[in-house]
């Protein structure tokens, strides 16, 4: 039985639940470190998420033009719930960049057909 879609979701609303559910493994580690004072887990999640960023998050950043210093806080905080969202966007925006390109040139897309057109309407004095 194939449950995918089962609950249609909008997009924005699966990031949230995902980054709070991320968020809330961090505070979990934390709290658990305070009660318990053992720092473990928690040690592991920052591992985790350092790891993350110094292998993925920090390029992702960059290509979505987001500072350093949000990168870090960021994919500290959320980790791949970050990340994994924001590389599909850049992957679709180069994808869409790519085709734009190729249509132009061949031809099928000409930009400067509608340049100096404005809204399209005329007036009477403008006629010659």
């Amino acid at each position: 039985m194939d449950m995918k879609g089962w609950y249609p979701m909008k997009d924005r609303t699966k990031k949230a639940i995902n980054k709070g559910i991320s968020l809330g493994v961090v505070a979990g580690a934390a709290a658990y470190g305070v009660v318990k004072k053992d720092w473990k887990p928690l040690a592991a999640v920052v591992a985790l998420h350092a790891t993350e960023y110094a292998v993925v998050g920090r390029k992702i950043g960059k290509a979505a033009e987001i500072s350093e210093p949000a990168a870090v806080a960021n994919c500290m905080l959320f980790g791949i719930t970050w990340w994994q969202p924001l590389e599909s966007e850049i992957k679709d925006a180069k994808k869409k960049t790519q085709i734009t390109a190729e249509l132009e040139k061949e031809g099928l897309i000409d930009k400067d057909k509608f340049k100096n057109k404005g809204c399209g309407i005329r007036f009477e004095s403008e006629i010659k």
